[in-house]
């Protein structure tokens, strides 16, 4: 699948009202954790839904692919709070300084990444003293994530780490302050849950050592 398939499906699925649902679930759970942060970058912004529905906040994403960035400026164009650039997340430094942020989040992205370690590492770097971070990493055991394996051009086929691989990694670079499944999807029904069968995403908190 070409680039430009892959945002026209990801632009569609972001407009629909079920799409529309679980980025405002996102975001609202986001804005709850990123409380009194001032420096927030989000690794894999992709076209900037999330950043759409955190407009009171000053937030950097990053993404590697240029048709997504020019989505993402594009839908918050009306944002000044909202600056987006062209990254590999495996080489964060490469554009940001040491302590540059008081907090990084990233949704359904580091379990894509086939050499994903650096990509934690450059997180620690970038965070200031006692950093948080905040991990948002697709549950393969959901049933969610069942019914997408089942379709062929599913990106989900695409995932490379388990939450379990990358817990591990993040564990020797973090304090994990929590850990827990969320965002229950059965069909198109969006509900609140921690049982690991329904969660749609597991979600990692830390603070930087």
């Amino acid at each position: 699948m070409s680039e430009q398939e892959d945002l026209q499906n990801f632009v569609e699925f972001c407009d629909s009202k079920f799409g529309q649902r679980i980025m405002k679930k996102e975001a609202k759970f986001l804005r709850e954790q990123l409380q009194g942060h001032v420096s927030i970058l989000d690794i894999g912004c992709g076209i900037g839904s999330i950043e759409k529905n955190l407009s009171e906040m000053d937030i950097t994403g990053i993404d590697t692919s240029e048709l997504f960035l020019e989505e993402a400026k594009k839908r918050n164009k009306m944002q000044r709070n909202k600056v987006f650039e062209q990254c590999n997340a495996t080489n964060l430094e490469a554009l940001f300084r040491e302590k540059s942020f008081s907090a990084v989040f990233s949704v359904a992205t580091v379990e894509f990444i086939e050499n994903y370690q650096p990509v934690l590492t450059g997180i620690w770097r970038i965070l200031k003293s006692n950093g948080k971070v905040i991990l948002m990493i697709l549950n393969p055991a959901s049933k969610y994530f069942e019914e997408h394996l089942k379709k062929p051009d599913s990106y989900f086929r695409r995932v490379k780490h388990s939450p379990a691989e990358i817990k591990k990694y993040f564990a020797a670079l973090f304090y994990t302050e929590d850990e827990f499944y969320f965002l229950g999807i059965k069909g198109k029904r969006i509900f609140n849950t921690s049982d690991k069968q329904f969660a749609s995403l597991y979600v990692l908190i830390g603070r930087k050592r």
